[in-house]
This record gives structure tokens, C-alpha cells and sequence, in this order.
């Protein structure tokens, strides 16, 4: 076979100028070329019957091409081989034992279920097919028996679809390990082996081993072990806890040197439910739990029952109706902070359902103080809790329900703070009388005002108080405290500072008598200490029915008449300190 080679060469014409003769091309130069170029196709396109044979090519230069894309078609590998190429570059290679997929990636149909996509001659609805978007399902006779997927940024891999059994089997050979694995970015954490623990008969070995990883993937300890030939489950490690309950609440341990059963939450119950005795015991000690009591040693020497708990956690007992809390006694969670405190002992109420109700006694460890430390919890004395004692919430109280409240002390009784408050009483049945006499004694009959009665009635009375006088008939009105005393119907004033200032009215009058010491009827008073162009000396003074202003008038010498003026008006008038008069209220 022979390649074409160019007859006429015709850079020679190329390069001359337009219109000369000799650049064009003669028609026998054409006929030439074209001579020569069918002889090197005939060469190349060797023909044998209905073969065609054609060279091997290249993946560059394919033996089966396209003139618009001469690197895209099929050549020749080698023996029995094709090589299928795109843009100089292999994308199927295909033998008589394989084909092979050079492609970055292959895109085909989705399939279904029952025909999946890539399949076998044999087996066609065994294989691959898309379940749906990002969905990969793997299917044998038509039944998916693996899918993997990704939603939402989360791979997830099922074996078996919901429907019958499903059988997930690593298989390996005695004395080797069979793993199940859990990685973060491909670091080891946790892993369930079959250990290479060697099977020797009557079912022992390949146990079962659950393995922790640290953060840089290297094996820390084996956690849990199951032996196969026993089915008992061990914590393999010292400290290594078996814990239960949201807040790691029970757990069990052996620290190396002792075992431990300890409880964080809640009460720690051992049932036996078979009605039989539980004994716990040691060589010398034990506890007996049998028809509903509870028996702690021996009878022989001393025995202690601990409840042992860290400073400021609860250290409890409990009493319990059918399973329900009722009561605990508990060393509460008061922090220990030194000199004694904290750690107070307090007893405990529980409501029907077994949760808090309240703190009903509480004593202090440091002092030995006992409390009942909520606003009108009792303390309760006698058959018919005839006498309490209680706060409830703003006073404190000592109530007697049943017979007399008797105090008696050795000595006197001090009270040495604060008020003693009594209830008011009546003149019938006044709150102070006597043992021989009830119906004798003081009372409270109004505001700022004691009662006294005798043979339960009112024979009289007493109050005090003090008010803030002004007197008029000044250039500016002086002011000042008036003190009264009222017993029975007699009221006294007093004023312990003199009252006084510059008069510009022969008048001068006092107000702001109180309600509680204005008279049923007019009254009028002689007043000693009046104070008139400086003299202290005698005046009057009129109270009208119901008023509560005072009226002074100066007597005149020689004339004892009662008057509402007399005083100077340009000079210091008042009332001097010292002054009282007493008037009657009836």
C-alpha cells in the first residue's frame, strides 16, 4: 500500500501576482492529483471479498475516523483488542474477555426494581438501578437487598427493604477478627469484633469484644466483652463503669481494690420478689430483708447503719407506701463551709404521687437549732393539737385552742424587743383580765385608745398621742407639738416647747385639734402661760362642739370675763412651755 504524495507543487504559483498567466492551474495539473490521490486511497482501502481491512491507527490517529474530527473513532490496541477514542483519548476498551470504561463517568438509565440497569444475561432482574435522586439500590431477584443513599448531607447505607427477614454477615475464618466499625473522616472510634479468641470446641471462642479508639484512631482499651460458650458479659478495666439512668444515676464498678453498687439518684431498691429471704453478708455483719423487715447485725455488740455521701449531695432514708415516697430523712445539700455548718438534717414530706412537698423539721448541725423552717407549719401539742405554736408569714403565734394558756416562769418575764400584740378584746370579755375575774380588765376600744371594764363593762378608758399645732393671728403663723393624755372623759394638753411669734391681730387661735379629743359640747378653759407683748400671764380659751380649733382671748385686770381678743397686736404673743389645761369631751 502507498501513501498519497502531492504531484504538482504549487507554492511556486502561490507567490505570484494576481492576473499573471502563470498563476493559474492547468487542467492537467488537476487531473494529476487527483490521479495520485485515488491511487493512494485504493492502497489504503485494501478489499477482500466483504472485508474491508484498515490500518491499526493510533488513539490519536484512529483507523476509523471522521474528516471533521480525525481523532475521534476506533483503531487497533492489539490481538483481539479495540480501542474506542473521543478527542485522541481511549474511552472503551474492549477485549474478547472484558470491556472496559475509560470515561470519566458513564451515564446509562435508571432501571427499576425489577429490571435494573445493569443486570445479567442469565439473572436480568438481578443488579444496579437509581431507587430516586442520589439513591442507589442493589437488587437480587428483583428484591432490594441493599441501598445507599444521600439526603440531606447524610450517607446512609440499608440492608434488606422492610419486608421479611434480612441477614447482615461478616465471614471470616477462625482466630481472626470479624469487624463492624464506626469512623469520623476515616480515624477509627469504635469497633464490634469476633476476636481471634481461638474456637476449640464446646462453643468457646470468636467472643464478642466492643473496642474504643482515641481521637487519633489508635485502639484504648476493650470496653465489653461477651463470652460466647456462657453469654456472660464482663467490663473488661478497673473503674470501668456499667451506668443506668438519663443522669448516669446507678452504677456499677470495681475500682481495682472493692466493688461498688452505687446509686446518684433517687433510692437504691433490691427486690426479691419471690417472697424469700435477701442477705446481704460479710463474716461478721449483715443486713436481712425478709416478711416486710428489715434487720441490721446480729444482736451481738454495736451495729451502725451509714448513709455515706459527698459534702452538699443529699444523704437519705426513706419510708415509702407501696412504692411511693411518704417521708425522707436526709442529710440535705446545705454545702459544708466550715465551723460546723452545712450537712443539716431535714425531714422530708412527699405528696400521694411521691414527689416534694416540703422541708416539715429542719436542725441545724452547728448550732443543734431545730426548725420548722416554712410559714405556718405547726408545732403541735395535746390530743386535739390544743396548743401551736407557728409564724405565718407575717406574725408569729402562740395558740390555745383548749382550757387556759398558761406562763410560768421562776422568775419574772422580760420581753425584751419589740411589742407584745394581743387580740382587741371586749369590755364583755376584755384580752387582760384576771384568773378570779374575766370579765375585769383592759381592752382595746378604739384607735389610740385602751378600754377598761369592769364586771364586763366599759368603765372607762385611756389613750394618748400628740398633734402639730398652728397658731394664727400672726405676721407668719407659728407652728408646734401639742401632747394629749385622755383618760375616761378628761383630755389634757401639754406643750413641752413654747410656741411663739411676732402678733400682727389681737386675736390668736390653735387648730388642729384631733377628731379623737374634740368635745360633744362647747367648752371653755381657763389658760395659765398665755404669752401677750412678751408677759406671760392668765387668758381663756373656747373649744366649739366638735371643733377642732382653740379660740384664746387675754383677761382683762379686774375682770374675769371670758373674751376672744386682748392681745396686742404688734408684740410677740404664744403659748410659753410647760402650758396644760384640761377640759372634759362629754
Amino acid at each position: 500500500m502507498s501513501d498519497y504524495t502531492q504531484i504538482v507543487f504549487y507554492g511556486p504559483k502561490d507567490a505570484l501576482s494576481t492576473g499573471n498567466p502563470a498563476k493559474l492551474i492547468k487542467g492537467t495539473e488537476i487531473d494529476a492529483e487527483l490521479a495520485a490521490i485515488s491511487t493512494a486511497v485504493a492502497s489504503k482501502a485494501d478489499v477482500s471479498g466483504d472485508t474491508i481491512f484498515l490500518g491499526n491507527g493510533t488513539a490519536g490517529a484512529p483507523s476509523l475516523a471522521f474528516a471533521s474530527d480525525v481523532d475521534t473513532g476506533a483503531f487497533r490496541i492489539g490481538e483481539n483488542n479495540l480501542g474506542l477514542v473521543v478527542g485522541g483519548v481511549t474511552r472503551v476498551n474492549i477485549s474478547g474477555s472484558f470491556v472496559q470504561l475509560l470515561s470519566t463517568q458513564v451515564v446509562t438509565s435508571d432501571g427499576t426494581l425489577g429490571a435494573p440497569v445493569y443486570s445479567f444475561n442469565g439473572d436480568l432482574d438481578s443488579g444496579l438501578y437509581r431507587v430516586a435522586a442520589d439513591d442507589l439500590g442493589l437488587v437480587a431477584g428483583a428484591k432490594r437487598v441493599f441501598r445507599a443513599l444521600n439526603a440531606a448531607g447524610v450517607s446512609s447505607v440499608f440492608v434488606g427493604d422492610g419486608v421479611g427477614a434480612t441477614i447482615l454477615s461478616l465471614d471470616g475464618a477462625a482466630a481472626t477478627t470479624r469487624n463492624l466499625r464506626f469512623l469520623t473522616t476515616n480515624l477509627l472510634r469504635w469497633a464490634f469484633v469476633a476476636n481471634t479468641t481461638a474456637e476449640s470446641g464446646a462453643s468457646a471462642g470468636s467472643n464478642l469484644d466492643l473496642l474504643r479508639y482515641d481521637d487519633a484512631g489508635a485502639l484504648l482499651a476493650t470496653v465489653l466483652r461477651i463470652t460466647r460458650s456462657t453469654g456472660h458479659v464482663a467490663l473488661l478495666g478497673d473503674s470501668q463503669e456499667l451506668q443506668f439512668g438519663a443522669g448516669t444515676d446507678l452504677r456499677l464498678y470495681h475500682n481495682g481494690t472493692n466493688s461498688f453498687i452505687e446509686n446518684d439518684t433517687g433510692e437504691l431498691f433490691m427486690n426479691s420478689t419471690t417472697g424469700i429471704t435477701l442477705e446481704l453478708s460479710d463474716d461478721s455483719n449483715f443486713a436481712r430483708f425478709t416478711a416486710g423487715i428489715t434487720t441490721l447485725g446480729d444482736g451481738v455488740g454495736s451495729e451502725t447503719l451509714q448513709i455515706n455521701g459527698a459534702a452538699a449531695t443529699g444523704r437519705a432514708v426513706g419510708l415509702y407506701t407501696a412504692g411511693v415516697a411518704r417521708w425522707f430523712l436526709q442529710a440535705n445539700v446545705t454545702a459544708e463551709g466550715g465551723a460546723n455548718a452545712g450537712s443539716d438534717l431535714d425531714l422530708l414530706a412527699r405528696n400521694d404521687a411521691g414527689t416534694a412537698l416540703f422541708t416539715s423539721i429542719r436542725v441545724i448541725r452547728s448550732t443543734g437549732n431545730t426548725q420548722l423552717p416554712l410559714d405556718n407549719l405547726r408545732l403541735q401539742f395535746g390530743n386535739s393539737q390544743d396548743l401551736e405554736l407557728y409564724h405565718d408569714g407575717t406574725n408569729s403565734i402562740i395558740e390555745n385552742n383548749t382550757g387556759n394558756l398558761i406562763l410560768r416562769a421562776g422568775a419574772d418575764f422580760v420581753f425584751e424587743e419589740g411589742a407584745f400584740l394581743a387580740p382587741n378584746g371586749t369590755a364583755a370579755l376584755p384580752q387582760y383580765s384576771f384568773t378570779g375575774d374575766p370579765n375585769t380588765g383592759f381592752f382595746w376600744d378604739t384607735a389610740d385608745e385602751i378600754g377598761i371594764a369592769v364586771g364586763g363593762v366599759k368603765q372607762g378608758m385611756f389613750a394618748s398621742g400628740s398633734f402639730t399645732a398652728t397658731l394664727t393671728g400672726f405676721t407668719a403663723n407659728p407652728t408646734g407639738t401639742v401632747q394629749w393624755r385622755k383618760n375616761g372623759s378628761t383630755v389634757t394638753l401639754f406643750i413641752p416647747t413654747q410656741i411663739s411669734s411676732t402678733s400682727n391681730a389681737t386675736t390668736m387661735t390653735m387648730t388642729g385639734l384631733p377628731a379623737a379629743i374634740q368635745p360633744v359640747n362647747a367648752v371653755r378653759v381657763i389658760a395659765d402661760g398665755l404669752i401677750n407683748n412678751t408677759v406671760i400671764g392668765f387668758g381663756n380659751g373656747t373649744i366649739a362642739a366638735a371643733g377642732s380649733v382653740i379660740t384664746f382671748g387675754i383677761i382683762t385686770a379686774g375682770a374675769f370675763t371670758f373674751n376672744t381678743v386682748g392681745f396686742t397686736a404688734s408684740s410677740t404673743k404664744g403659748i410659753e412651755a410647760g402650758w396644760m389645761v384640761t377640759y372634759q369631751v362629754l
